[in-house]
């Protein structure tokens, strides 16, 4: 028995020793430190166990998909162009038969997740210099979060102009009192720079005299599994400097957790004549003038508003009549 054997059994038994739902991660990687394909980490909810395989290349597709076809309740599938392999999402999804399938955007689970963790460990951020190192996908997103929270980035990236590009986009849609700059060199950046966020897809671009730049006690997060250097990570340590590894457990649940959510809101949107002129309607459908919006139509136990018949709600002296009349119900 080869190693793909051993490990896809391996998956699969844990996966069946269960009792929670079962779902499988189809994804891409664009990290250059990683084989063609691996199983990562199983990931688990409250609610939800799913294996999880990463490709950069098609060759072994087939066999995951086929053997985890039918046993597990929903494929995840990574939609997001990473330029590693093309159409990976309408590829995976075809040769899927039996379980369910949702798209996932696994980088924005890395946002979330780094987003959050900044929030916690780092609550103010007004006039707080953070340098991001990597203008990618995950690079752009955090630098937009992280300045409408009002921090001052730095945005540095290989290509100029395209950084140069997202930075004006960025100062465009942002909304707060932080600012994004765009820069071609890391260590000039890092002067007196309070965290360091290695966005790069696995490229050592933090070296020593990045860390050396840094301010007192400054953070550094990995974000994209590999872009410090030894000997950066070394003089990190003398220095006192504090070294993270992003975690996306915490964006990965909040994701399952509001796929589960809207999946259910999705089937007990409604609309329901309850008598006397009263129409009943459930959160996310607009209704008419006058509508009451409940919590549930079957078992209300909480009014939410009244419809204004635009996608609001009436104010309380123009509520109140539709209000009396529900409650003679």
């Amino acid at each position: 028995m080869g190693l793909f054997d051993e490990n896809i059994k391996k998956v699969n038994r844990i996966l069946s020793e269960s009792e929670k739902r079962q779902l499988f991660c189809l994804s891409t990687t664009a990290n250059q430190n990683n084989p063609p394909f691996y199983f990562g980490p199983i990931r688990e909810t409250e609610h939800t166990i799913a294996g999880n395989a990463l490709f950069r290349d098609l060759t072994l597709l087939p066999r995951v998909v086929a053997h985890f076809d039918g046993l597990v309740e929903t494929f995840l599938i990574d939609s997001e162009n990473k330029g590693v392999v093309d159409n990976f999402a309408k590829k995976a999804f075809k040769l899927i038969q039996k379980s369910k399938v949702i798209f996932y955007k696994p980088n924005d689970i890395a946002v979330e997740s780094l987003d959050m963790f900044l929030s916690v460990l780092v609550p103010d951020l007004e006039h707080i210099k953070i340098v991001v190192v990597g203008a990618g996908n995950i690079g752009s997103k955090i630098s937009l979060k992280l300045i409408e929270r009002g921090a001052n980035v730095i945005l540095c990236g290989r290509d100029q102009a395209k950084v140069n590009a997202i930075v004006d986009g960025l100062n465009i849609i942002k909304r707060g009192k932080g600012k994004v700059i765009q820069s071609d060199n890391i260590p000039d950046s890092c002067k007196s720079a309070n965290v360091v966020l290695g966005c790069t897809a696995g490229v050592q671009v933090i070296n020593t005299d990045t860390v050396t730049s840094l301010s007192n006690r400054a953070i550094i997060v990995d974000a994209g599994n590999g872009t410090i250097t030894e000997e950066a990570l070394i003089e990190a340590r003398k220095r006192d400097v504090q070294l993270y590894s992003l975690s996306i457990q915490g964006g990965y649940q909040g994701f399952i957790e509001n796929w589960e959510f809207t999946r259910n809101h999705i089937l007990r949107l409604g609309r329901k004549i309850a008598g006397q002129g009263v129409t009943l309607v459930t959160q996310g459908v607009i209704g008419a003038y006058g509508d009451i919006i409940v919590n549930d139509l079957n078992k209300t136990s909480r009014v939410i508003g009244v419809c204004n018949g635009k996608g609001d709600v009436l104010h309380d002296k123009e509520a109140a009549p539709f209000l009396e009349r529900f409650n003679k119900l």
